[in-house]
């Protein structure tokens, strides 16, 4: 990860990381790839929406994000579903997002 941000603090596109590449699709039925690989994954996923928060990557942290707390909504337990949704919350904010939440009406 420290890499990365080196690679985007330069300017550069981010080498593809072995660590953040790949998983099931968002969609994925979690009884067909088990629930700890899916919350393994999703893990992942949110570590990765996050790293794209930080480097300025709006659109790839709202995907990584959005795919992590529809996994969350959809029955998948997390050791901290908090970040995920926390940061999901802060990439909104800063696409100009805030007041389209299910909560704002």
């Amino acid at each position: 990860m420290v890499r990365q941000l080196a690679h985007r603090a330069d300017g550069g596109p981010p080498p593809e990381s072995s660590l953040l590449a790949g998983g099931p699709a968002a969609g994925a039925d979690p009884l067909a790839v088990g629930e700890e690989l899916m919350a393994l994954f999703a893990a992942r996923s949110a570590a990765r929406g996050l790293l794209r928060l930080w480097t300025g990557d709006l659109a790839g942290a709202d995907e990584d994000l959005t795919a992590v707390v529809t996994r969350i909504r959809g029955g998948l337990r997390l050791r901290y579903p908090g970040q995920a949704l926390g940061y999901l919350a802060e990439t909104a904010f800063r696409l100009g997002r805030w007041d389209e939440g299910p909560g704002s009406r």
